[in-house]
C-alpha cells in the first residue's frame, strides 16, 4: 500500500507534464506490432516474443509468450503466456490506453534438494499515456495494478507440501521508443515494481 500511495501520484504528474506538452508532431501513432524482447529484474530473466493490432481504430488486442528464468531459486524456470485487450482514446498530443491483461505463469524445476513446481495467474489493469516525441522518438508513461494467484508445490524426498497466496501489486513504467525505420523500432523500458525495479529492451516491426 505504501508503494502505490508514492507511485500513483508519481503517474498523475508525469502524465500531466505530458499531457501539456505543445502537439506539434502530426501522424498517427501505429499499434500494429510484433516483438521480441527481454526483461531483467529481481531474480526473473524472461525473454518472448509479443505481437498487437488495432481493430476499428479504437480496440487493442494483443498476446504474449516468454521463457522465465527464476535465479534466486537455483534450477528453476517456466513458461508465461498472457492476453491483452484494451481501449484507445486519441487526443490532441498523443494516445491513452485503458487495457487489461491476463496472464498465467508456469514454472518447475530442482533448488537444493527440494523440487519446485509454480503456478501463477495473474490480472493487470494497465493505464498508459503514449506520445510522439519527434520524427523519430515515441515517449510512454504508465501504471498497471496486478492481482496474482500463486500456488507453490514442493518435493522433499518422498513428501509433498504445497502453499497458496494471493498478492497485489503496482507499477510506474517508463519506455521511450526510437524508430529506426517507418516499420523497425527499438524500445528501452524501465519499471519500478516492489521486490526489484525490471528493465527491459525491444524489437519490434509494425506493419
Amino acid at each position: 500500500m505504501q508503494t502505490l500511495l508514492v507511485l500513483v501520484p508519481l503517474f498523475l504528474l508525469a502524465s500531466a507534464q505530458v499531457i501539456a506538452a505543445p502537439a506539434n508532431i502530426p501522424g498517427e501513432l501505429k499499434y500494429d506490432r510484433l516483438a521480441a524482447f527481454h526483461e531483467r529484474g529481481g531474480d526473473v530473466r524472461s525473454y518472448g516474443v509479443s505481437g498487437q493490432a488495432l481493430l476499428g481504430g479504437r480496440f487493442l488486442v494483443g498476446g504474449q509468450a516468454s521463457e522465465e528464468a527464476f535465479a534466486a531459486m537455483g534450477d528453476i524456470s517456466g513458461r508465461s503466456t498472457g492476453f491483452t485487450l484494451g481501449y484507445k482514446f486519441t487526443e490532441a498530443t498523443g494516445d491513452f490506453l485503458i487495457t487489461v491483461t491476463r496472464s498465467q505463469t508456469r514454472a518447475s524445476g530442482v533448488a537444493g534438494a527440494v523440487t519446485w513446481e509454480l503456478d501463477s495467474e495473474a490480472t493487470t489493469l494497465g493505464l498508459t499515456w503514449r506520445q510522439r516525441l519527434s520524427d523519430t522518438f515515441e515517449g510512454f508513461v504508465g501504471y498497471g495494478h496486478t492481482s496474482r494467484r500463486e500456488t507453490a508445490r514442493a518435493t522433499i524426498g518422498g513428501g509433498v507440501t504445497s502453499s497458496r497466496g494471493r498478492d497485489y501489486a503496482g507499477a510506474l513504467s517508463l519506455a521511450l521508443r526510437y524508430n529506426a525505420t517507418a516499420n523497425v523500432d527499438v524500445t528501452a523500458g524501465y519499471a519500478i515494481v516492489s521486490g526489484g525495479n525490471v528493465w527491459s529492451i525491444a524489437t519490434g516491426y509494425n506493419f
